[in-house]
């Protein structure tokens, strides 16, 4: 987490680069992903965890790393992203608010294949199989900003 975080990367006057902002903060405890019916998920250390969850492991896990590292630290900048961070998602309905804005992100700026059919679904046909398939380039499901 808070890994390669440069915060002149970010506008934060709009809401999709602190949305932007969160995801890379998280990577790659954190991960985000559409599916190929748009249905938006959320992986914690590859577990599937609820939005809730999600806030309650900022709120509570999050927070505590961040508050060992401050008192640990002297590095200017990481001490920066950590005030970031807390200013920005320290409130309940600003982080919900973000963690909204995610899915317009991963809808519009990622790129995905198709869903394609499973090979096994001619065999089954009375079950509905997709497989989700994710391209992964430098701009990746898993929400790593892009890299020139």
């Amino acid at each position: 987490m808070f890994d390669n975080i440069t915060l002149n990367d970010y506008n934060f006057g709009f809401q999709l680069h602190q949305s932007q902002f969160l995801i890379d903060s998280l990577y790659p405890n954190v991960t985000f992903h559409l599916d190929c019916n748009n249905h938006f998920h959320i992986y914690k250390d590859q577990s599937y965890i609820s939005q809730e969850e999600l806030i309650f492991y900022i709120h509570i896990f999050v927070s505590n790393i961040m508050f060992r590292n401050i008192q640990n630290t002297t590095d200017f900048s990481m001490l920066h992203i950590y005030h970031q961070f807390i200013n920005m998602f320290g409130n309940v309905e600003d982080l919900m608010k973000s963690i909204d804005k995610i899915y317009i992100l991963l809808k519009y700026r990622y790129t995905r294949r198709k869903c394609e059919i499973d090979p096994e679904y001619e065999k089954n046909k009375h079950i509905h199989k997709y497989l989700p398939s994710i391209k992964t380039t430098a701009y990746t499901s898993v929400m790593m900003k892009p890299r020139n």
